[in-house]
């Protein structure tokens, strides 16, 4: 999954266990936990935050927005942990856009 890879491999860095996500977040434990250990993805770590407004803050293309919105994947968690992390996550910006191009290229 396409949004599952960008978002594994944006937010590793920020080293979020699956506790740290459920307990401050609006979601309930186990639909994190299913999406977390859906079929698409190959890790039990894997650091979302607020995914639609981590989305539009990293200036991911809005289709990647859209398709969240489509599957109703909702993940909330502190705002304030985002900017602490922010730049982090910016390091690989341009490697998760060239991922992101190459991806969609070989969809169409």
């Amino acid at each position: 999954m396409l949004i599952t890879t960008l978002i594994k491999k944006r937010m590793e860095k920020l080293n979020i266990s699956l506790e740290e996500l459920s307990e401050s977040s609006l979601v309930d434990r186990d639909i994190i936990y299913n999406f977390l250990n859906s079929k698409e993805t190959d890790t039990k770590l894997i650091s979302i935050i607020d995914l639609e407004f981590l989305l539009e803050a990293l200036y991911l293309p809005k289709d990647c927005i859209d398709k969240l919105n489509d599957n109703n994947i909702n993940i909330y968690v502190n705002n304030s942990l985002i900017k602490s992390k922010i730049d982090l996550v910016m390091e690989d910006f341009d490697f998760l856009m060239k991922v992101y191009n190459e991806q969609k290229i070989k969809a169409l």
